[in-house]
């Protein structure tokens, strides 16, 4: 719910991973690309693994 009401409120997409230690891995992943590991953000965000995603429900005329 409270997912939710964010992407409600900033008209954006919020996006939960299925790994809970995002911030290891995110470390991981800044290391990996910073030795050149990784290609480029384009080949990380295909690895990345999206759990759910919510997106606003509420439309532009209701927004004040």
């Amino acid at each position: 719910m409270f997912l939710q009401f964010q992407a409600d409120i900033h008209g954006a997409p919020v996006v939960r991973s299925i790994v809970a230690e995002t911030t290891a891995w995110g470390a991981a992943y800044a290391v990996g690309f910073a030795v050149g590991y990784w290609s480029g953000l384009d080949e990380l965000r295909t690895n990345w693994p999206e759990g759910s995603r919510w997106r606003s429900k509420i439309d532009d005329e209701n927004v004040q």
